[in-house]
């Protein structure tokens, strides 16, 4: 039995494309660190409970560490992964006005907030911060420490306000708080 070549080749294109378009449907592999990062704003503003933002974090790869201590609809996530460059963080999330504060008075903590206000100082520039938000849920950026370069002059409560737009950071890890947390 004789089957033509256009036969054999029209089902050897139609399996190809279903492998590179549809996927293999028995297979999953977790996301990539740079995929599920990017992500997540539109995962956690679409989020309407714990549980959901829960199960996004589930689908994280295998570098991403994770630790829980919210309890019943409480959200308390610590999420830790490779140092990421701040500033591929900032453009993917769209951040505007980001800037790296410091949590501690010996500033041994860095994270990520968004501009709010100027605020009136005599002794020189001082900024009020607002914490990231998607949708419900407050997501906070954790630097490797202090970002690199000249101090700023500009501060927000008692700490240093490094325009992340301007100072190299790396993040690696985020917070993720909800309503009640």
């Amino acid at each position: 039995m004789d089957i033509p070549v256009t036969k054999v080749l029209a089902a050897v294109v139609v399996a190809a494309f279903g492998l590179v378009f549809g996927g293999c449907p028995t297979a999953s592999a977790a996301p990539t660190l740079d995929a599920f990062l990017a992500d997540l704003p539109s995962e956690f503003a679409a989020a309407e409970s714990a549980g959901q933002v829960r199960a996004v974090v589930a689908s994280a790869p295998d570098e991403v560490s994770s630790t829980d201590t919210g309890t019943g609809g409480t959200l308390n996530l610590q999420l830790q992964f490779p140092p990421q460059d701040a500033a591929w963080l900032v453009t993917t999330w769209r951040l505007v006005r980001p800037y790296a504060i410091a949590t501690d008075p010996h500033q041994l903590s860095w994270r990520v907030v968004l501009y709010q206000q100027q605020v009136a100082d005599p002794n020189g520039s001082r900024i009020a911060t607002a914490p990231i938000t998607f949708g419900s849920w407050t997501v906070t950026p954790r630097l490797e420490g202090r970002p690199a370069g000249d101090m700023p002059d500009v501060v927000s409560g008692a700490a240093p306000a490094y325009d992340l737009t301007r100072y190299p950071a790396r993040v690696v890890g985020l917070e993720i708080a909800g309503p009640g947390s």
